[in-house]
C-alpha cells in the first residue's frame, strides 16, 4: 500500500530507503528486508529489459542486509536418545527410522518424504534427492547407520517411496514425541 497507485518511474532510492528504514523499525529480519529490496530490483530489470521502459533502478547502490549465518544445531547425545525413546514408543512405528535419517544426514522432512527407493544406493551409501527445496537435485552420503535404517526399511516396504507418510501424519506424531522427550528431560 506504501506506493499504491504510483507509477513504478516514480519509486526512487529515497523512496526504497525510507521502506527499509520502516521494516527495520517493525523489527524485520535482515532476509525479509533482503528479499523486499530483490523483488523491486526484480521488478525494474524485467520492466527494463523485457518491456524496454526507460527507468534507474532505485535499488542500484543501495546495501543489502547482512544475514546471519545458517544455523547448525545438533542434539545432544542424551536428547537424542530421549527423542528416539519417545518415537519408539509412538503408535506411528516408522517415526523413530525418520527421525534417524534426519539425524544423520542433515535431509529436510520433505525430502525424506519423497525419497524413491529407485534413487536410493546403499551400495555406495548415497540417495540422489529429486525434490529439494531449491529445486535442484543433490547426492546426499548416506553413514553406516542410515544405510542400516534403510536396510531394514526395504525389507518391510513394497511402496515406490521409501516413507510412504504424509507430513501432517509425521509431524503429529513426532510433535508429541519431542513433547514427551522435553518433559522427561526437565523432570516435569
Amino acid at each position: 500500500k506504501r506506493w499504491e497507485g504510483r507509477k513504478l518511474s516514480s519509486i526512487n532510492k529515497q523512496d526504497v530507503l525510507l521502506l527499509k528504514e520502516g521494516l527495520l523499525k517493525q523489527g524485520r529480519a535482515a532476509s525479509t528486508i533482503n528479499h523486499y529490496l530483490n523483488a523491486i530490483s526484480q521488478l525494474h530489470q524485467v520492466a527494463m529489459n523485457e518491456w524496454d521502459m526507460n527507468l534507474t533502478n532505485p535499488i542500484n547502490g543501495i546495501k543489502r542486509m547482512s544475514e546471519p549465518q545458517g544455523r547448525m544445531k545438533r542434539l545432544m547425545p542424551e536428547a537424542e536418545k530421549n527423542l528416539l525413546t519417545y518415537s519408539n514408543e509412538s503408535s506411528f512405528s516408522p517415526l523413530s527410522s525418520i527421525i534417524i535419517i534426519a539425524i544423520e544426514t542433515g535431509m529436510r522432512s520433505g525430502e525424506i518424504l519423497s525419497m524413491r527407493w529407485e534413487d536410493v544406493d546403499l551400495m555406495n551409501r548415497r540417495v540422489l534427492l529429486r525434490h529439494t527445496k531449491n529445486g535442484e537435485s543433490r547426492v546426499v552420503p548416506l553413514t553406516y547407520r542410515a544405510r542400516e535404517v534403510l536396510e531394514q526399511s526395504q525389507n518391510n516396504s513394497d511402496s515406490e517411496l521409501v516413507f510412504p507418510y504424509c507430513r501432517w501424519r509425521v509431524r503429529k506424531h513426532f510433535v508429541k514425541a519431542v513433547q514427551k522427550a522435553q518433559k522427561s528431560h526437565s523432570g516435569t
